[in-house]
């Protein structure tokens, strides 16, 4: 696992996405809706594909020059450029095509990112104010993830602490209170440290939108834990 701490230059990209992911996503799943039948023009809808992809690309070249060697803040420059070239694209696209007010609908009316169904029924039982702030984070984070563990029951909890993975027999996990994710850069499991501080950036976000107090396991002081998020024990005590 690489380092703890992400350096200033990895904090100051992953505010700049925090605030451009919102716009991606509409942009795209608004570019996708007019493809599944807003137009019959093959010629049309090829353009509005080439567009989407363009703004695809935001993701795809982040993961794959990581991939290649590269460090993730650069990686994260340029998909940055690249999803703000699809993103001009396409809305002079929508503009040109069905007219300001008409696009804008279309954009407001995208179906949001959602879990799978695995990841749903290991929110099952878990606090329902956490589950609305993993949700909306999900359409907010630029890494993909999944839910792998919600609410567990005290021999779960034993078997951790038998393990080291886990310090205590008080975890928030076992009212319900807090949830595991992991990342799935590119749709593969990763535990590189830099995907969960993208990660722990949308759920702020997502928090701070639903006046919900989130705590990340990646800010303890010790054992660490990146994939871990709870919603706050003086705002939900158990």
């Amino acid at each position: 696992m690489s380092s703890l701490e992400p350096d200033g230059v990895s904090l100051f990209i992953l505010h700049v996405c925090e605030y451009l992911q919102p716009a991606m996503n509409a942009i795209l799943a608004g570019s996708m809706a007019l493809l599944q039948g807003a137009y019959k023009n093959v010629a049309v809808r090829r353009r509005l594909l080439n567009a989407g992809m363009c703004a695809l690309l935001a993701w795809t070249v982040r993961d794959a020059l990581s991939l290649v060697g590269w460090e993730l803040q650069w990686a994260n420059i340029a998909s940055v450029l690249i999803g703000f070239l699809g993103a001009d694209y396409i809305s002079g696209l929508i503009k040109k095509l069905i007219g300001k007010k008409r696009g804008l609908k279309m954009l407001s009316e995208a179906q949001p990112t959602r879990f799978s169904v695995r990841s749903e029924q290991r929110l099952q039982d878990v606090h329902a104010d956490l589950i609305r702030v993993m949700r909306l984070a999900l359409n907010y984070s630029l890494v993909p993830f999944a839910i792998t563990e919600g609410r567990r029951n005290i021999e779960r909890q034993r078997e951790l602490v038998r393990t080291g993975k886990s310090q205590t027999l008080n975890s928030r996990h076992l009212t319900g209170h807090a949830v595991d994710v992991v990342a799935m850069p590119a749709g593969v499991v990763s535990w590189q440290w830099d995907y969960y501080a993208q990660i722990a950036v949308a759920v702020r976000r997502a928090a701070r939108e639903l006046g919900i107090q989130v705590e990340w396991g990646g800010a303890w002081q010790s054992l660490r834990d990146g994939p871990h998020f709870q919603l706050a024990v003086k705002d939900y005590p158990a």
